[in-house]
């Protein structure tokens, strides 16, 4: 519990950064800020891969966006693994934290136990219900110490945005050179992809009970 306190309030003073930083530019630069936000609310709709994307389609750079990326990511992180170790008694009876449960009692039918790597694979794959959160959550089950479970998720998450949003600025490069909306359908389809995985796994549920 003292290591979960500890983590809480390194990811608390993260997120107060943040959001001094981010009232800095809202005072310089509006247009700035608008940005950031935009995909702060990109990535909670569409997840990280819709986070990369929205940064560049509001015409960012690769390091500005890296570095929004890892400061929110990692103050996010922080809070909700951490509260969800304190509280585990209490959030273990929710629907999410049930489904993350069924994930790693599926798993076991391929082999044992989640290793602290397959955890990190695991974290950097950009897919949905895949992330540093969800992995995170994995290995509390698993009954890694929190220590680990940090460190691993924290830097599985870093090098996971450093790889992705490099491999996305070749890609909206080449997407810009088609044409000039492309990058904008793609975008549009990151945001959509979760709702689309959420749709194809009901459909697979209702044919494997059909």
């Amino acid at each position: 519990m003292k290591t979960a306190k500890y983590f809480l309030g390194v990811g608390i003073l993260i997120a107060v950064f943040n959001a001094v930083i981010l009232s800095i530019i809202l005072y310089f630069d509006s247009d700035a800020a608008l940005r950031i936000l935009s995909m702060i609310g990109a990535c909670h709709v569409g997840g990280r891969l819709a986070f990369i994307g929205t940064g560049f389609e509001v015409g960012l750079t690769t390091i500005p966006i890296i570095l929004i990326i890892i400061f929110y990511n990692t103050a996010y992180l922080l809070i909700v693994y951490s509260i969800f170790v304190l509280l585990s008694e209490n959030v273990s009876k929710l629907k999410f934290f049930k489904s993350i449960h069924d994930k790693v009692q599926e798993s076991k039918k391929i082999h044992n136990k989640w290793s602290l790597i397959s955890i990190a694979v695991f974290i950097w794959i950009p897919l949905p219900m895949t992330g540093a959160v969800i992995g995170s959550l994995i290995a509390y089950l698993e009954g890694f110490q929190n220590r680990q479970i940090v460190i691993v998720s924290v830097l599985s998450m870093w090098f996971g945005v450093i790889s992705w949003t490099l491999l996305f600025h070749q890609m909206y490069g080449f997407l810009r050179s088609l044409h000039s909306y492309t990058t904008l359908l793609f975008t549009l389809l990151l945001l959509m992809l979760p709702f689309i995985f959420a749709f194809f796994q009901k459909f697979r549920k209702r044919k494997m009970l059909d």
